[in-house]
């Protein structure tokens, strides 16, 4: 998914595959890109592929075109998250990364937006992963829900 303001452009060069991304808010600009680029390193380093900023563009090229159009993907359902006022942390985009990279099919505003609560900063406590959203549907569908698994993975966090 990428939002409507958004202009999305192909280019192939020497086998590798580079999309364009044009988005209209600099203020969102800002956002997706993060502090001194750190957004786009993060997604330059996760995905095997180049992410380049210059305006309001945001340049993406890679071997593998799957990889180039899932960090396209990526920025959209980010800008998206941002657009509904959700400040981007590096460790959202970090999740973001995690949870796109395990269900490529994956909504990221609906993992981020089914928020349980709320805590006392201001940020919502939400799933960060598949795993985690199934049993955050468990707890709230049952009276009794057991969870088992890894020290780490949230249980105690999410319950």
């Amino acid at each position: 998914m990428i939002p409507t303001d958004t202009d999305e452009r192909t280019q192939q060069r020497g086998g590798r595959q580079t999309r364009t991304v044009r988005f209209d808010d600099n203020g969102l600009m800002r956002e997706l890109v993060g502090e001194f680029g750190s957004h786009l390193k993060l997604l330059a380093s996760a995905f095997d592929v180049s992410v380049e900023q210059r305006g309001n563009e945001i340049r993406v090229a890679g071997e593998d075109e799957e990889q180039a159009d899932l960090v396209v993907r990526l920025l959209g359902e980010l800008g998206a998250l941002a657009r509904r006022g959700h400040g981007l942390q590096t460790s959202d985009v970090e999740h973001g990364i995690r949870i796109l990279k395990s269900d490529p099919d994956a909504s990221l505003v609906d993992y981020f937006e089914d928020a349980i609560v709320v805590n006392v900063e201001g940020r919502p406590i939400c799933a960060r992963s598949a795993g985690q959203r199934e049993y955050v549907r468990a707890l709230r569908a049952h009276d009794l829900v057991f969870g088992l698994g890894p020290a780490g993975t949230g249980k105690t966090y999410l319950a």
